[in-house]
């Protein structure tokens, strides 16, 4: 809540943003800012001769303005990206390891997960496609553990070229919003 304790004469919204502690509103306006406007909006002062950053009383904040000030531009992930987990249940090796690993990770920071064990080639895809249409999705990340080759990866039903997936990912939907493909394949 702003009260007129909280508030200043000359703050701006930054200022106010960071008063406030409100992280993700403070994200969302350092992200709309290209770098020259994000760091003379971060130089500012208000009346009392304080910028932003002399204001953030809690670590995160502060961490999030310096962190922003240092960067030449960044992009800014409104909801969770979408992460896909396709891995073969018939691999040797650190594979399992690989995949608890990678779960813990994405469950860790709260992302939207979609698993698919042993899949077929042409759910490789439509697991993309279905991804693709989640709604919000700000971001999509691609993981396949198993079995491969140079340029391609096993599916239950043969290989799947890496071109592919990856023209897959490069979908309209997609246009302009991060996109990952991690591969970690084993070869005989």
């Amino acid at each position: 809540m702003l009260t007129s304790e909280r508030y200043q004469y000359g703050d701006t919204i930054v200022h106010l943003l960071v008063r406030l502690g409100e992280k993700v509103a403070l994200s969302n306006v350092l992200a709309a800012m290209n770098a020259e406007l994000r760091h003379d909006t971060l130089s500012l002062k208000n009346y009392a001769e304080k910028t932003p950053r002399q204001l953030a009383q809690s670590f995160e904040i502060a961490e999030l303005l310096k962190w922003s000030v240092q960067q030449s531009g960044f992009y800014y992930l409104p909801s969770p990206p979408a992460v896909i987990l396709m891995h073969s249940t018939e691999v040797e090796g650190n594979e399992d390891c690989n995949l608890f690993q990678l779960d813990a990770s994405f469950t860790k920071y709260k992302l939207r997960i979609f698993q698919y064990k042993n899949p077929t080639k042409q759910l490789t895809f439509e697991a993309i496609r279905r991804a693709q249409e989640e709604s919000n999705v700000s971001a999509l990340v691609v993981c396949v553990i198993g079995h491969g080759s140079q340029g391609a990866v096993e599916a239950t039903d043969g290989s799947v070229r890496i071109q592919d997936i990856l023209e897959t990912m490069c979908s309209p939907i997609l246009d302009g919003k991060p996109k990952v493909l991690h591969r970690l394949t084993t070869s005989c």
